[in-house]
């Protein structure tokens, strides 16, 4: 019994965090912000669950459905509605105006963990 409790001991000594995926890190933010298409603060509205299908669009849906198995499509991806709150870049975009983003389920493939109601005063960079 005392040689069982010695090598559970040492497992969680030996534990070592790990991730299954590596998101892209940190860079460079005047980069990101010259290639980015839209930069603005937002407060989420809304999160639902939608199959992958749903994220692309009629054109390009119909060959990605030739290269892509029927299940795969039906994968659940997070739905993100924001209510944009200022805008640092484009002019096309006004306050007020609700935005659509989606993002992986889980934080282990890379999603992000919105919260309904939560306003996010970090720069909105999206490419």
């Amino acid at each position: 019994m005392k040689s069982i409790t010695i090598v559970l001991f040492a497992l969680l000594l030996l534990n070592v965090q790990t991730m299954a995926c590596k998101c892209s890190g940190p860079s460079n933010i005047e980069n990101s912000f010259k290639n980015a298409k839209v930069v603005f603060t937002g407060k989420v509205v809304e999160i639902s669950y939608v199959p992958i299908e749903e994220t692309f669009n009629s054109d390009s849906l119909s060959s990605i459905k030739q290269k892509v198995s029927e299940s795969k499509l039906s994968l659940p991806v997070k739905k993100i509605v924001l209510e944009v709150k200022s805008v640092f870049k484009n002019s096309n975009i006004s306050p007020n105006t609700r935005i659509t983003i989606y993002t992986p389920p889980r934080s282990a493939s890379c999603g992000f963990a919105f919260e309904v109601n939560k306003s996010y005063h970090n720069l909105w960079i999206i490419k």
